[in-house]
């Protein structure tokens, strides 16, 4: 019996718990399994939560009897976890003769859900936690399990059967289940059903009777020990709210008329509504309603505050939380100042305000204007009241200092509060309008708009790979003295300040440009000879002017012959029937950073054979001679 009654213990707490306890559901135990001393298997399990029931282990020869905690066995359909666990298995040779013939005993029911179904509740903080407190109503009953309309679950019928007797059927709500309509899963010590939780919300109860079992030869009750009933709550779909009809704010009150509804009476059938205030700190007002519509009246408030109101209605849904107070309606609201505090006009450094007193019982101060908590200037009158020299684009907070006396002649230091942003400079815009290059020059303008005349300083910078050539202070300009056909790369930095407190800002671009190359001259001759003799003139095309230097040489088996600088030349006493070398040697600079380049353009000449001349000056001839 006390092995009984300590399971129904069990079944009890987790019941209870699970239905009301606050703790937070997302901590997770450890659950270790040991066979023998030995870790067997280890589970991480969430507050409140049941063990999943782990591979039964086999022994030859021995049958596995349980999982044990404290020398208890433990039930995975209805013990749930509070704190780390430690279960031992325990295997036995077969049924002891002693506990043979034991007639079944009922212990109880539980339910289980077919589908991953868990209930937490989240803890309310500030507002919601002091009415929880104030009320005091978070309670439910003893239910074992929260469905939804028309969910399916599984009831677990618990026994005590050493024996292991067949069960043959038992009755729950008057409806006999017999053995073949037990689902999977079911024993000798858990007989398992599915039931549905049907379309009407509420509180539905299970209630079992007449188990029956058969020890061989006969048919018998089991003997019932156990709680015959169970509870399970079907949640409401349609719960109670509130409409706002109407609501009214002044300097020192606040009315609101709102209409409380509740189709399904579950309000009736609870602690009642109500309504509070709170000043983000108390709840300083709480009231009664009732169902219909309600006129709330609230005076005495502070001026220029903020406040949120609440109406809850106490009942229970049956959704797993209990029977609390839950929110209908919640809002905030903030009474007016005793002043009211306007922006007349403002600009990228100033600000003009206006005052306008709202309750005749208050009292000028002053109006402080603050940045970043940091009090910046503060103006004693209540007429003009203008700052200057501000920060362009900049959020100041105004504070508006007044006093006034509550129904009790009490001074009262309020204040208004109003944030104002200057107006924003416009960021400049650079453009590059045009940027040429030439042989070796490159030349640029930029563009700019800049309406708020925020310009600082401008620097435009040209590169040649990572060395700084030369640096100009304006938007448009020419670089000289470049190299031709090189690649540079033009970088302008221009800075600026928009007067809002962050510093001076730059803007940075660069543009990729290449100057144009300089033409290779074109220099050739044209020549002619004779048997002793050469002559040459040469034809020179150097429209960049890049031609050095020139010169023309003869030779003679690679032996020079002779040479000349003039554009115009005979070579002579020359030998006859002889191979020459006329070379043409000339070097010139492109300005491309790469040095003089030397040209030489050769010409093979072969001088004619120089043939003997002979003439008949005089002659004489007779008959038989010619002299």
């Amino acid at each position: 019996m006390k092995y009984i009654f300590k399971i129904l213990l069990i079944i009890f707490v987790g019941t209870l718990i699970l239905g009301c306890d606050s703790n937070d559901t997302s901590k997770e135990y450890t659950v270790e399994f040991y066979l023998n001393d030995t870790i067997y298997e280890t589970q991480k399990v969430k507050y409140g939560s049941r063990i999943e029931k782990p591979e039964e282990p086999v022994a030859d020869g021995l049958i596995f009897d349980g999982w044990y905690v404290d020398g208890e066995k433990w039930l995975f359909t209805s013990g749930i976890v509070l704190e780390d666990m430690r279960l031992d298995g325990k295997f036995s040779d077969g049924l002891d003769e002693e506990i043979l013939g034991v007639e079944p005993v009922y212990q109880g029911m539980s339910i289980e859900s077919q589908e991953v179904y868990n209930i937490s509740r989240k803890k309310n903080n500030g507002f919601k936690d002091s009415i929880d407190n104030i009320l005091g109503v978070i309670a439910t009953e003893k239910v074992e399990y929260f469905a939804s309309k028309g969910e399916k679950f599984n009831i677990i019928v618990h026994l005590y059967n050493p024996s292991k007797y067949e069960i043959l059927s038992f009755t729950l709500n008057n409806y006999k289940y017999q053995s073949f309509e037990f689902k999977e899963g079911s024993n000798s010590e858990q007989l398992i059903i599915e039931v549905d939780a049907g379309l009407i919300s509420g509180l539905n109860e299970y209630t079992i009777d007449a188990i029956k079992y058969i020890d061989g030869t006969e048919i018998k009750d089991v003997r019932m020990d156990g709680e015959k009933t169970i509870k399970a709550g079907v949640k409401y779909e349609l719960l109670p709210g509130c409409d706002v009809l109407s609501n009214t704010v002044t300097t020192t009150s606040f009315n609101l008329i709102v209409d409380v509804k509740d189709n399904n009476n579950l309000l009736k059938k609870s602690s009642g509504i109500y309504f509070f205030l709170f000043d983000g700190k108390n709840i300083v007002t709480q009231k009664s309603l009732q169902l219909g519509i309600n006129n709330i009246e609230v005076n005495d408030l502070l001026m220029g505050k903020e406040y949120t109101y609440m109406i809850v209605g106490v009942y229970d849904d049956y959704s797993g939380k209990g029977k609390r107070a839950n929110e209908l309606i919640s809002d905030n609201f903030k009474t007016l100042n005793g002043y009211l505090l306007d922006v007349v006009e403002k600009d990228q450094d100033s600000i003009k305000l206006n005052l306008e007193k709202i309750n005749d019982d208050t009292s000028f101060e002053s109006v402080c204007l603050y940045l970043n908590d940091e009090l910046i200037s503060e103006i004693k009158n209540d007429k003009d009241i203008i700052f200057n020299g501000l920060q362009s684009g900049t959020t100041y907070q105004v504070v508006l200092k007044y006093s006034y006396k509550d129904n009790n002649q009490v001074e009262i230091k309020s204040e208004n509060i109003l944030e104002v942003q200057t107006l924003e400079k416009v960021e400049p815009i650079i453009t590059i309008n045009s940027l040429l290059s030439g042989k070796k020059e490159i030349s640029y303008e930029f563009g700019e708009l800049d309406i708020d005349n925020t310009k600082q300083n401008v620097n435009v910078t040209l590169y040649q790979d990572i060395y700084n050539v030369s640096s100009l202070s304006s938007l448009s300009g020419t670089f000289t003295n470049l190299y031709a056909n090189t690649d540079y790369k033009l970088v302008i930095t221009y800075e600026y300040d928009l007067s809002d407190g962050s510093g001076i800002k730059t803007i940075v671009n660069e543009y990729n440009v290449k100057t144009k190359a300089i033409n290779v001259p074109l220099v050739d001759i044209t020549y002619t000879f004779d048997i002793n003799s050469i002559s040459y003139k040469s034809t020179i095309n150097d429209i960049d002017q890049s031609l050095i230097d020139i010169s023309y040489k003869l030779y003679h088996n690679d032996v020079l012959i002779d040479s000349s600088n003039d554009h115009e030349y005979i070579f002579n006493n020359l030998k006859s029937n002889t191979e020459y070398q006329l070379v043409l040697d000339y070097n010139y600079d492109l300005k491309d950073n790469l040095g003089q380049i030397n040209n030489k353009n050769k010409y093979i000449i072969v001088l004619g054979k120089e043939v003997p001349q002979f003439s008949l000056t005089s002659y004489f001839i007779s008959d038989n001679s010619i002299e």
